[in-house]
């Protein structure tokens, strides 16, 4: 009896433990549903077919239901078939791998992060998967954002910047694509292939191996490189790279930035070159220089002079003014005190510095922040000239020989306006002899038509003026005025002051002559590839008081130097608008705007500079439509037009229709001119070397013929003036070309 009391009396304090027990269970249960009902996540437990077990009240809310509702019920019934069908298939990637994945997706506007962990039974199987859903919406429109902004950023930058993982790009900004020439499509099609195309070949296993280092961690790694790129387009590029490892996307990536210094490393090239050129004159130069600090201490010297008693001698690092005979302290010590005082450049001359020879010293000062810290010494060797002074007159006289042998008039005009030298060829040209004409004012001589005209340009010269003067007319003793183009320049005195005018003038009055023959009512066809004749002849006409119009496309800055003091009205071929003249680019407004201008007026003279441009926006049949009735209107009025055509730009048949309007000038007819069979021959050997785009100067022609500089120019004169070759000036030489009249005269090849 006693044993069955204490049975059940441990029985009941048994059922009283397990009852505690319970109650702890139920209130942990209910703690704890509370605390997930609570949760912002979405949970819910569901069996391998989609039926709910257990399911939170942020789940349930989202599913638009009560949780004691939505036990029991199939979770894929409240998803759109897409949603439920892709659940599924990551559902049953949960079941078959037995391992939780992780996804995001969408669903209406609204972004989803997605959990799904397996629940297994005591064998280990899934039976169960729980899901725990979070809505990342604003965390994605903030990453967006983020993106769209470091788009914004890096498309705007001036560096190319790229993420390079995997040997794969990732990603590429516009300027990149900007010095590569390579699109997007081509970088991410390309992939690391890319790169072999874009790094020049003398840097790609460099810029591969710091790429691998960097990669790898390697701390050997040279992070930031200049290296050359070829562009899509073939072009040479100089850019500086910056790589820096990153974590991108759960993996290390190469972040790299490319910069453009293609202008840079050209400037650096042309700094070293400019260096070495600065060097290399220096040290060759002829001259001594030297350089001295503020203290007299010689610091560099390019060379010495060759002399037994300089042998070994090394200056540098000496008194300069220890190195110099004693006489001469006083000189060069209060010289060089003026220039470190004042900053001017000074010189002086001085025999005995070296030897006995005769030096010409110039001494200037070197800056630091406009304050003279040093000195320059440029010295020369002048005993030569210092002996030739001797022998100055009789070089006066020889050249005075020279002078006089030429074909031109040679004269000089002093400051004073009074005319110096007269040479023979003047004299004979003329008929005024030297004593007629040197030592009397160019005003009282009446030699010069114009005689203020020179006035003003001697005046602009010696007051360093940019001025222009291409002819002048001169009366001859014989009652006849001709015509010549000037080539003026100046002589200069020991001390560089201009003292005369020298004028150097060739008789071109057979040509305005020619010129002179166009005739009013007419309307004259030109045919040059350039404008010069047309301009040429323009003025002519303008100077001989007649009113002209221009149409055509030179710029306003040349419209100044090309019509000298004679401006024309001018209308500008073009479609923009320009503040300074009227503009038009239609055929039939041109027309009007030359009736206007023509219109009650006498001696009016008309150029159309730039038919192509017309031609270009019309057809050539439209335009000659108009041509016809601006020539009429050119008859009628008794004007002038000249018509400027570039013959390679319309063909043969359209300039035959031209000639049968329009003149040819009296210049341009080649029927009538004989040349010889050596000017001939001049004549081809120019326009082969032309072909064979070859320079030809006045030089090469006296060394290909093997003919004297005297005779080549003579010939080349006589070509000039038929109007069969022109010169222009490059450098120091003057480069020959043939004239459209020059080409046409070797198709019919007309010797004598």
């Amino acid at each position: 009896m006693e044993g069955e009391n204490q049975l059940i009396t441990e029985l009941k304090s048994k059922i009283k433990e397990l009852k505690q027990r319970n109650n702890n269970l139920e209130s942990s249960i209910l703690n704890n549903n509370t605390l997930i009902d609570n949760l912002p996540s979405l949970l819910i437990l569901i069996d391998t077919e989609g039926k709910i077990y257990a399911i939170n009240k942020t789940m349930a809310k989202s599913l638009k239901g009560e949780k004691e509702n939505l036990i029991g019920k199939n979770i894929l019934e409240y998803f759109p078939s897409e949603v439920a069908k892709y659940r599924t298939k990551m559902a049953n990637k949960v079941i078959n791998s037995k391992k939780p994945i992780f996804f995001e997706d969408k669903r209406d506007d609204r972004w989803f992060k997605t959990s799904i962990f397996p629940v297994f039974d005591p064998k280990g199987n899934v039976t169960k998967i729980t899901n725990m859903v979070e809505e990342i919406t604003k965390q994605k429109e903030k990453l967006n954002e983020s993106e769209e902004k470091f788009q914004m950023l890096s498309d705007q930058s001036l560096m190319g910047l790229g993420i390079i993982q995997t040997g794969q790009i990732k990603y590429a900004n516009d300027a990149i694509i900007q010095i590569t020439g390579y699109s997007k499509d081509d970088m991410f099609k390309e992939g690391g292939k890319i790169l072999t195309k874009i790094i020049h070949p003398e840097y790609l296993s460099f810029a591969q191996e710091q790429l691998q280092k960097k990669l790898a961690g390697d701390k050997d790694a040279i992070a930031r490189y200049s290296c050359k790129i070829i562009s899509k387009t073939g072009e040479i590029k100089w850019v500086e790279v910056f790589s820096k490892t990153i974590h991108y996307e759960g993996k290390n990536a190469d972040f790299i930035t490319f910069v453009d210094i293609t202008d840079t490393k050209k400037a650096e090239e042309i700094v070293r070159i400019n260096e070495e050129k600065w060097r290399s004159l220096v040290e060759n130069a002829p001259d001594i220089i030297t350089h001295i600090d503020s203290k007299g201490i010689v610091t560099y010297v390019n060379h010495l002079p060759k002399d037994k008693k300089l042998k070994n001698f090394n200056p540098i690092g000496k008194k300069f003014i220890n190195l110099i005979p004693k006489e001469h302290h006083t000189l060069v010590e209060n010289t060089y005190r003026r220039v470190l005082k004042t900053g001017k450049s000074e010189s002086f001359e001085v025999q005995g510095l070296i030897s006995d020879r005769w030096l010409n010293t110039n001494v200037g000062a070197i800056f630091d922040n406009g304050t003279p810290i040093g000195l320059t010494t440029i010295t020369r060797d002048i005993t030569i000239q210092k002996n030739a002074e001797l022998n100055i007159q009789r070089g006066k006289n020889h050249l005075q020989n020279i002078i006089d042998s030429t074909s031109e008039i040679i004269f000089t005009i002093g400051n004073d306006n009074k005319i110096k030298t007269w040479n023979k060829t003047a004299e004979q040209i003329t008929g005024y002899k030297k004593k007629h004409v040197v030592g009397k004012s160019i005003k009282k001589v009446e030699l010069f038509e114009y005689p203020s005209e020179i006035e003003e340009h001697i005046t602009a010269i010696q007051n360093e003026k940019t001025t222009i003067l291409n002819e002048i007319s001169i009366n001859t003793i014989y009652g006849i005025t001709r015509i010549f183009s000037v080539s003026p320049s100046y002589i200069t005195d020991e001390s560089n002051n201009i003292i005369e005018i020298l004028f150097v003038c060739r008789d071109i009055t057979k040509e305005k002559e020619t010129f002179g023959k166009i005739q009013s009512g007419n309307s004259y066809l030109i045919l040059e590839s350039d404008n010069n004749a047309v301009i040429e002849i323009f003025n002519f006409l303008l100077k001989s008081k007649k009113l002209g119009l221009y149409i055509g496309r030179i710029p306003n800055k040349e419209l100044q130097t090309s019509f000298k003091k004679n401006i024309p009205s001018i209308i500008k071929l073009t479609e923009e608008k320009d503040d300074q003249y009227p503009t038009s680019n239609n055929i039939e407004e041109v027309y009007k705007k030359i009736k206007d201008f023509i219109k009650n007026k006498n001696n009016t003279v008309i150029i159309i500079d730039r038919m192509d441009y017309l031609i270009t926006n019309y057809s050539f049949e439209s335009v000659m439509k108009t041509l016809y009735k601006i020539n009429d209107l050119i008859q009628k009025q008794d004007s002038i037009l000249l018509l400027r055509v570039n013959p390679s730009i319309i063909n043969q048949s359209q300039i035959a229709i031209l000639n049968e309007d329009f003149k040819k000038l009296p210049s341009q007819k080649i029927s009538d001119i004989q040349i010889s069979q050596e000017q001939y021959e001049i004549l081809i050997h120019i326009q082969n070397e032309i072909n064979n785009n070859i320079l030809v100067t006045y030089g090469n022609i006296g060394k290909t013929f093997s003919i004297s500089k005297v005779t080549a120019k003579k010939r080349l004169e006589s070509l000039k003036y038929s109007g069969l070759i022109y010169s222009r000036k490059q450098g120091k030489s003057k480069i020959l070309n043939i004239t459209e009249k020059g080409k046409n005269l070797l198709k019919h090849k007309k010797i004598i």
